[in-house]
């Protein structure tokens, strides 16, 4: 079995975590665009998965996955996105490490 991330210096990609839901802004202005939740780093996996110990009767061939810490600032949901590299990424699955809570894993698409 092979681990998602062996080192913590994997993690060598920042990715951006947003939310197209309205929001207040501090100025009690309702704003109906984009926000920036938080920032965190990742290690970047392509394609299949079907190496990793994850979800092993899925093929997630054509998906980006984002390996991240799973203690992040906000809690992480499908109904929010991901920018890498000026692209978007819809949130498809969240793979939680419930065992030993080290690595989460985010499969997402690219947005058209």
């Amino acid at each position: 079995m092979k681990q998602l991330v062996s080192d913590p210096s994997e993690l060598n990609e920042v990715i951006k975590f947003y939310s197209e839901e309205p929001y207040i802004t501090d100025d009690g202005v309702m704003v109906d665009s984009e926000r920036i939740l938080f920032t965190t780093w990742t290690k970047v996996l392509s394609d299949l998965l079907k190496d990793y110990k994850i979800d092993a009767g899925n093929m997630m061939s054509g998906k980006t996955s984002f390996v991240i810490r799973h203690d992040q600032p906000k809690k992480i949901d499908t109904s929010m996105g991901i920018y890498w590299k000026n692209d978007k990424y819809t949130i498809e699955n969240i793979l939680k490490d419930n065992s030993y809570k080290q690595y989460d894993t985010v499969v997402c698409s690219l947005k058209s």
